[in-house]
């Protein structure tokens, strides 16, 4: 089903946009994921044909990245933070040394992988529609969402570090990113600035 989603997408590319074709593939992609939205058909078919373009455009670039269709491609990005990040108070307590996302039960797998957990920006376009390559920009340096660390490649045409999400593997390389390696003190995405790790007591 994948290769069939894949092939209306270059198709798309290639011949551009039609209600058919988009129709098609948007059941393509509804079967895939296994999404049903009712009476928001439509809307939804919108906001995947919206997020469909900014796919294409940005893979037309030439970064270091593409991105590509992903569970998520039938939301905003507004929407994107919303269902997978939750809506966060105006102000909040001090949380400590560990931080939220850190201090759930998630912790003790991290601490039983033995892997280094970071928090680094998971809000952005670029990581909702992440498909693989080395993501060095379209994010910000910020720490809103936990992933685990589990290597890095320095001999990389691209130096990065290997991530592990935790939404599955039709997210990412099989579940994976990898983000470059800089110079910077907070790193690509924030990447650098709230790492952790375990200790023995």
């Amino acid at each position: 089903m994948l290769a069939c989603v894949l092939y209306f997408l270059h198709a798309v590319v290639a011949e551009g946009y039609s209600s058919p074709r988009m129709k098609e593939m948007f059941e393509a992609y509804k079967e895939r994921f296994e999404h049903d939205f009712g009476d928001d058909d439509d809307y939804r078919m919108a906001v995947f044909e919206d997020n469909l373009r900014y796919i294409e455009e940005e893979n037309a670039k030439g970064l270091s990245y593409t991105l590509k269709i992903t569970p998520f491609a039938h939301l905003t990005n507004a929407e994107f933070k919303d269902t997978m990040f939750g809506r966060f108070p105006e102000s909040q307590a001090p949380l400590g040394m560990i931080g939220s996302a850190l201090s759930t039960p998630s912790t003790a797998h991290l601490r039983a992988l033995q892997g280094l957990g970071v928090g680094l920006d998971g809000w952005s376009e670029a990581f909702q529609h992440y498909g693989q390559g080395v993501l060095d920009s379209g994010c910000y340096p910020a720490t809103n969402h936990a992933v685990l660390t589990v290597g890095y490649d320095l001999g990389a045409t691209k130096p990065y570090y290997l991530v592990k999400n935790s939404w599955g593997t039709s997210w990412g390389e099989e579940g994976y990113m990898k983000i470059a390696i800089d110079d910077s003190p907070e790193g690509v995405c924030g990447i650098l600035l709230a790492p952790s790790f375990p200790v023995k007591a």
